[in-house]
């Protein structure tokens, strides 16, 4: 792993599913990066790159229903799916497989 880009194709075990909390964000390490983990109300994960592109916001302080979440610092949305900005196309945050 380089330590500033993550192995798509490796799995990386960053904490239990018991100690995430349901519509609320956490950040967690691997390496150099940073990446917040999510909890639905259903119980699906989603990772997500640790820092908002719009202005460096911490996305593990977001708050999330089951498809977005939104930046703490100025309410950007933004899909987890896809990762883009339900706001502006200008932004767009990296969204990690989970299983």
């Amino acid at each position: 792993m380089n330590g500033n880009m993550l192995d798509n194709e490796r799995l990386y075990q960053v904490c239990h599913l018991n100690e995430l909390v349901s519509g609320i964000g956490r950040c967690f390490r691997i390496g150099k990066i940073k990446i917040a983990l999510f909890k639905t109300h259903t119980g699906k994960i989603w990772a997500v790159e640790g820092q908002c592109p719009h202005q460096g916001g911490p996305i593990a302080e977001a708050l999330c229903d089951e498809k977005t979440f939104i930046c703490p610092l100025h309410a950007y949305s933004f899909s987890f799916e896809t990762g883009n900005c339900t706001i502006s196309e200008k932004f767009r945050i990296k969204v990690y497989p989970t299983l």
